[in-house]
C-alpha cells in the first residue's frame, strides 16, 4: 500500500485519519480524495490545516472546509503507531469471562434503545444461552 501510493507510513497514518477514523472527528468538507492529494502535497496534517485555514480565510473561494473543535489527529496518531492494547494472553483470559448473559438487560438494550426487532433479538438470545 505504501509503495502504491508512494507515501511514508506517517503519511498514511494521516491520510486514513484525513479520511475518517474511529479516534477523532474528520474535517468537514474533506473526502477521500481530496485527503489524498492534501497528503500528497502537504505530507502532514498540520500543514494540510495550515492550507485548509488558508483557504477558510479567501474570500473568493466558495468551499469551506470545517475543522471540528475536537479535531484529535496527535492522539489519533498516537494510536495507529503505538495502540492501546493488552498483548499479555494471561491478562486478556482475566478480562474476559463468559457468563451467562443479562437477557433483560440484553434485550432492553437492543429492543428498547437500539430499535431491533424483538422476535429477532429474542431468537438471537436463544442462540447465545445455548452455547
Amino acid at each position: 500500500m505504501l509503495e502504491g501510493f508512494e507515501m511514508s507510513m506517517d503519511e498514511f497514518i494521516d491520510l486514513c485519519i484525513m479520511c475518517g477514523c474511529d479516534y477523532t472527528h474528520s474535517i468537514g468538507g474533506i473526502g477521500p480524495i481530496k485527503a489524498f492529494k492534501l497528503v500528497k502535497d502537504e505530507k502532514n496534517i498540520e500543514n494540510i490545516l495550515k492550507v485548509v485555514k488558508k483557504s477558510n480565510e479567501d474570500p473568493d473561494k466558495k468551499q469551506k472546509f470545517i475543522i471540528p473543535d475536537a479535531f484529535l489527529y496527535e492522539e489519533s496518531r498516537a494510536l495507529f503507531k503505538v495502540p492501546d492494547v493488552i498483548r499479555d494472553k494471561a491478562v486478556i483470559e482475566e478480562k474476559l469471562k463468559w457468563e451467562k448473559p443479562d437477557e433483560e438487560a440484553l434485550k432492553d438494550f437492543l429492543v428498547n434503545s437500539k430499535g431491533f426487532a424483538e422476535n429477532k433479538v429474542e431468537s438471537g438470545i436463544k442462540k447465545i444461552v445455548a452455547c
